[in-house]
């Protein structure tokens, strides 16, 4: 870019006289920046500890790969290496998503209902017995999951829209107990029936109490 001393006017041109007066241009030098916005700094992004995460990894696996050779060769006649190991698999279920991890508070509480139930079914299929995992604790944990999520809207109005999906979902979970007895798999009917009033008192209380943005929200999760 050249300039001309006299008229002061900026020419992108490989003349060398001004188009106006006719004198002769400068060149300009054009490598220096300006600066239109003022200077910010850029904050950091926090990422996730991955070595953390690694190291709880690899200290699962070392204890299920240390008693699970324990127990085949020092005491194969009973398995109680399958104890160790859903204990194992769930405490490192509850430090990588629920501790470690970014995801929504929402999606942290419906993960632990279920790998909670998962590893606690596991336990009460080793044991034999009474079917007390799905009999009693499945039900109560949605029961408990659904209250939990349904304080923190009550108390963080704002947040109601990040969380309607989280409950309905645990609205829809709240009928499975009922399910799983009319199959067999439960024998507990209160149980599974509380949980399915508590479930459809939720739903009933979202519609009555809730304002117009939840129900046009619930609406469009809904498609309808």
């Amino acid at each position: 870019m050249k300039k001309c001393s006299n008229c002061g006017v900026s020419v992108y041109s490989t003349n060398t006289k001004c188009p106006l007066c006719q004198r002769s241009l400068s060149d300009v030098d054009t490598t220096a920046e300006k600066n239109w916005y003022p200077l910010y700094t850029v904050a950091e992004t926090r990422q996730p500890n991955r070595l953390l995460s690694r190291l709880t990894a690899f200290i699962a696996i070392a204890v299920i790969s240390i008693c699970a050779f324990t127990n085949f060769f020092a005491t194969p006649d009973t398995l109680w290496c399958l104890y160790v190991i859903a204990c194992v698999l769930y405490g490192w279920l509850l430090i990588r998503h629920t501790f470690l991890s970014k995801v929504h508070l929402g999606q942290k509480i419906i993960v632990q209902v279920l790998g909670l139930t998962g590893i606690l079914l596991i336990l009460n299929m080793l044991e034999g017995g009474s079917r007390w995992s799905v009999n009693y604790i499945f039900p109560f944990l949605i029961i408990g999951a659904t209250f939990l999520i349904t304080v923190i809207v009550i108390i963080k109005k704002m947040l109601w829209k990040e969380f309607v999906g989280f409950i309905i979902a645990l609205i829809l979970l709240g009928f499975l107990p009922l399910i799983l007895y009319v199959i067999g798999i439960s024998q507990i009917l209160w149980a599974a029936a509380t949980s399915e009033l508590y479930a459809f008192l939720t739903f009933a209380g979202m519609i009555i109490f809730s304002d117009k943005g939840f129900k046009n929200e619930m609406l469009r999760r809904f498609h309808f």
